[in-house]
């Protein structure tokens, strides 16, 4: 998703209405993945293409230093982390490092821990003070969409930079909105306001659900189709929090469900038959009805009668 694109964005409920904004650039992109396995040939083959990669970065200049974090021990070089401790290897990779080479780490790996989708927009014009626009509208406006309670804060950096945080780090997904020019402080010459980002950080079982999805859609999606639903579910998941981003996705598809957890009867009870049923309709029809109920705690109760 690239290309200078004029769109108009309705600033939900914001005073000024509406902002006719002339996007220079679109990028959707993977923007971080850490990756592990305990697997023998598996450990061997995400060693071999860490080392290579490595080797490719330090052949443009970039340095190798070790690297230790949570037990591993290995190397680090240009956004690619390698380790391995007694129970497995981990590989991490961020920045041009993961947009480039993710599709390699989810083939070796066993499981995935984290994944970061990231939507960076660069204005033709600058537009400081958009992470704290939508702060304000949110927590002192009142006339959010958003129907369940988050936690939203804002953080503003000495050059001027803000950052949003919708979420809690504790959580399984965590969202940002940030001034990412000005997160890139050494280069003076990027306006505050000219180039910002959306991302959202999927840990534990929802970074499964996303690489999963993703590498079976890396066989029948070309890199546009890919881009286009990374952006689209970055650009779903602010939407539900009640933050509109300032591109369109013109209805593209999404990596998966990515609205707030259900909060009544009815909302759970449709959630139960588009997310639980399919799954338990397979099971039930590959002989595991009993084992369903058991795993349910159906078994326990006297609404349903006793499987034999």
């Amino acid at each position: 998703m690239s290309g200078s694109t004029e769109v108009t964005y309705d600033v939900i409920g914001w005073e000024d209405g509406v902002d006719s904004l002339l996007l220079e650039g679109l990028v959707s992109t993977i923007d971080w993945l850490t990756v592990t396995t305990r697997t023998a040939v598996l450990q061997g083959l995400l060693a071999q293409e860490a080392l290579r990669w490595m080797d490719h970065y330090k052949a443009l200049g970039f340095v190798q230093r070790p690297w230790r974090w949570r037990g591993y021990c290995g190397w680090t070089c240009a956004g690619v982390r390698y380790g391995t401790r007694d129970d497995g290897t981990l590989l991490q990779l961020s920045g041009a490092s993961a947009a480039l080479n993710w599709p390699v780490a989810l083939a070796w790996c066993e499981n995935v821990t984290r994944i970061d989708l990231a939507v960076t927009i660069t204005l033709s014009e600058p537009m400081p003070g958009l992470a704290k626009r939508a702060f304000d509208f949110i927590t002192l406006d009142g006339t959010t969409t958003c129907k369940y309670s988050r936690r939203f804060s804002l953080v503003v950096n000495n050059v001027g930079g803000e950052t949003l945080y919708v979420g809690s780090r504790a959580s399984d997904q965590m969202g940002r909105l940030y001034d990412k020019g000005r997160e890139m402080s050494d280069d003076e010459t990027i306006p505050t306001g000219k180039i910002w980002r959306y991302e959202v950080e999927f840990k534990q079982y929802r970074a499964k659900r996303i690489a999963n999805q993703l590498f079976i859609d890396a066989a029948h999606w070309d890199s546009d189709g890919q881009a286009e639903k990374i952006g689209a579910t970055v650009y779903k998941w602010f939407l539900t929090r009640g933050i509109k981003p300032i591109w369109n996705t013109d209805g593209a598809a999404y990596l998966m469900e990515v609205q707030a957890k259900v909060s009544d009867d009815e909302r759970s009870l449709d959630w139960l038959s588009t997310q639980v049923s399919p799954t338990v309709v397979r099971l039930c029809r590959n002989g595991k009805k009993a084992q369903v109920v058991e795993a349910l705690g159906l078994s326990v109760l006297d609404i349903l009668p006793r499987v034999q």
